[in-house]
């Protein structure tokens, strides 16, 4: 445990374990590194590998900017850890927004450096539209609906989470009332909830579709089965515009959380793929 300071001032908190190649473990939306600590902790029993995972910026452990938050301030945080950390040919594995600041980070910092990525159950672009009908919630997601959900997330984050919940999250509404509430609290404790706004906002608006053709090192897109991020249909749009070498995944029985549901096939596939 270790907490990087950024040249801005800022604090990134983040963990590393083995020694080899380096692995860095970005993780999503409202997350934090825990969420991999096992496929850490299995890849390093598995080989030679040097696996990094840290907290977003405003994420628990790491501290909020105080400018608005946006996917370049977490590419950027990303670019600063590679560098602090003399992380030479490193492996990008991120997951859901995690994926997106991949995305981002590619766009903004090439990737003819990086020895490969995975792309973690997120497509690459959120709103829909006459030229994008594989966007969030059927294609039906549109910028008002975008712009309504920052208002709310802005005046009421807790109300905002409940509502998203309802409509993504495995067996949410079929709890009680009270047991939604517990969660809700949970989830929204020692997070800075300004900074999830900003980010919920940055990252749904933003779309990545041309950076995929300029990918230059070998990719993976793990996508799930149950309530996906990443729908077959989008999973096939990666397929189609990745020139570099690249293999899809469907992690069967398993939702948007897969790294947490199956982590040993997660850590699996992911030794599968970093072999190949």
């Amino acid at each position: 445990m270790a907490y990087l300071q950024l040249e801005n001032g800022r604090k990134l908190y983040y963990e590393e374990e083995g020694a080899g190649q380096p692995v860095v473990f970005i993780h999503g939306w409202k997350a934090t590194a825990d969420v991999y600590a096992e496929p850490s902790r299995l890849l390093t029993q598995a080989g030679n590998y040097r696996c990094i995972r840290y907290d977003h910026c405003g994420h628990k452990r790491s501290d909020a900017p105080e400018s608005p938050a946006t996917l370049q301030t977490l590419a950027q945080d990303l670019h600063s850890l590679i560098i602090a950390l003399q992380l030479e040919k490193p492996i990008l594995v991120g997951w859901s927004m995690g994926g997106m600041t991949v995305q981002e980070y590619i766009r903004h910092y090439g990737s003819c450096h990086l020895d490969r990525v995975v792309f973690v159950d997120i497509g690459p672009r959120s709103l829909g539209g006459e030229d994008w009908p594989l966007g969030k919630w059927g294609g039906t997601y549109s910028l008002p609906d975008l712009e309504e959900e920052y208002a709310l997330a802005k005046a009421d984050f807790k109300a905002f989470l409940h509502n998203y919940y309802l409509k993504s999250q495995r067996g949410y509404a079929e709890r009680s009332p009270e047991a939604q509430q517990q969660i809700v609290a949970e989830r929204t404790r020692d997070y800075n909830l300004r900074v999830m706004a900003d980010l919920w906002y940055a990252f749904n608006l933003r779309d990545h579709r041309d950076v995929l053709p300029n990918i230059a090192c070998p990719a993976a897109v793990f996508h799930a089965e149950i309530l996906p991020a990443c729908s077959p249909a989008v999973a096939d749009y990666y397929d189609k515009q990745i020139t570099a070498p690249h293999r899809v995944v469907c992690f069967t029985g398993c939702s948007h959380a897969l790294i947490t549901e199956d982590p040993q096939r997660f850590a699996s596939e992911l030794l599968d793929f970093f072999n190949s």
